[in-house]
């Protein structure tokens, strides 16, 4: 236990959020899930850019512009390795998980879906996954279908089963960890028996690749997707990985400069991948700022943010069940990062509130997963969400905070 804390320590002392002496100094941060806290070397990396190297990409022939380009590149391969790509060409830089997904539904979605196709969804999907297919399903007469849940968070395995093997299914798409109950889909399986029928699998890995590793080959998905600021990266910055296949044969997203090989007024031949979906000037130094952050999270090891990861979890999910009149929600088996939970007696805005007045941050209301807290029957939850940063410390504020909470609130 004591090296599990001292580890925690090192880490803590990364991320310059928690030595302030600024206006948020002392502040519990337990809002993880919603974006990240930055460590240093990953804002000295985009200050660096800007200081040292900024210069537009692919363009030019002077020294400053290469040294750009290669930046850029670099964090593009240090993604593919990452999340065991074979070729890092199948790595598209976007703004974030959103447009990554939107991209896919609507090139994807728009070439290949028709009247009759269902698109198999989870009722645990943040709107992010959700809205970009109903989008396309206004266009294609495509329908969702819905993977119900139990009270807990857990996946109906064979709803999904049936409806993978029921002939209708063209598209599958769904989150790899819930943000906002923390429940970890058991993918693999259902990936596994939509491949045998011939379905896209698009996989929503945003709150997945914090916590543990994720290899897209031996997954076996189609596409997989995750936003930069969720793993200590910069915010604007998103990743889409998807088959080179799948890449090469769907229409570009947008339109701009650099996904073009030539233009004339009669017609535009589009350049390869990955160029061909990175419309206009990217945001050069929040790829390089990701790439580094990828490496710091190489560096802490996933070995070590497993061990931290359960005993931060164990300790808030033991914290909120001691607690008479809150409930936790996604008692399952398999949960990291997320403890979510609400009363009977009291709102989850109000609880937050109160917590905020004791400068701890917390997320409350349906955390862009709306569906799901209707599905629940509830407003909302308060979400604790926790980092590799946060410390014991940090949780004996929250239980005394939220002993406060209750008794003053009921």
């Amino acid at each position: 236990m004591e090296d599990i804390h001292q580890r925690i320590s090192e880490i803590r002392s990364d991320f310059p959020f928690f030595s302030q002496e600024g206006k948020f100094k002392d502040w519990v941060y337990l809002d993880t899930a919603a974006t990240s806290q930055k460590p240093n070397r990953v804002i000295n990396a985009e200050l660096e850019f800007y200081q040292q190297f900024n210069a537009n990409i692919h363009r030019g022939l002077y020294e400053i512009s290469e040294a750009a380009t290669a930046a850029y590149e670099k964090a593009r391969e240090q993604i593919s390795e990452f999340l065991g790509s074979q070729d890092s060409d199948e790595i598209i830089f976007t703004r974030g998980a959103t447009e990554s997904i939107n991209l896919i539904a609507q090139s994807w979605g728009g070439l290949n879906l028709q009247e009759g196709d269902e698109i198999l969804v989870t009722n645990l999907e943040h709107h992010a996954n959700i809205v970009p297919w109903q989008m396309v399903s206004a266009k294609t007469d495509a329908q969702l279908n819905v993977i119900p849940i139990d009270d807990q968070g857990n996946l109906d395995m064979q709803y999904a089963m049936d409806a993978i093997r029921g002939g209708k299914v063209k598209c599958m798409a769904l989150v790899h960890v819930s943000n906002a109950l923390g429940v970890t889909v058991e993918v693999a399986p259902l990936i596994q028996a939509a491949k045998e029928q011939g379905i896209f699998v698009l996989i929503d890995g945003s709150q997945a690749v914090t916590h543990f590793p994720v290899n897209v080959t031996k997954l076996g998905c189609d596409a997989y997707v995750f936003s930069g600021h969720k793993i200590f990266g910069p915010t604007g910055i998103g990743i889409l990985w998807a088959k080179r296949k799948v890449l090469e044969e769907i229409p570009p997203y947008q339109g701009g400069g650099d996904m073009i090989r030539s233009v004339d007024f009669e017609g535009t031949t589009y350049a390869e991948i990955p160029a061909k979906f990175e419309a206009g000037t990217p945001h050069i130094a929040g790829a390089v700022a990701l790439g580094e952050a990828i490496e710091y999270v190489n560096e802490v090891g996933f070995d070590a943010i497993a061990t931290i990861d359960q005993w931060l979890f164990g300790r808030a999910a033991e914290i909120v069940e001691s607690i008479d009149g809150l409930k936790r929600i996604g008692n399952t088996l398999d949960q990291v990062g997320v403890v979510s939970f609400y009363s009977d007696q009291i709102h989850p805005s109000d609880l937050a509130t109160f917590l905020s007045t004791d400068k701890i941050a917390v997320r409350t209301g349906h955390h862009c997963a709306e569906p799901l807290m209707k599905r629940l029957g509830i407003p909302g939850t308060v979400r604790v969400s926790l980092g590799i940063y946060n410390n014991a410390e940090d949780l004996d504020r929250l239980e005394k905070s939220l002993r406060s909470a209750v008794t003053f609130l009921s």
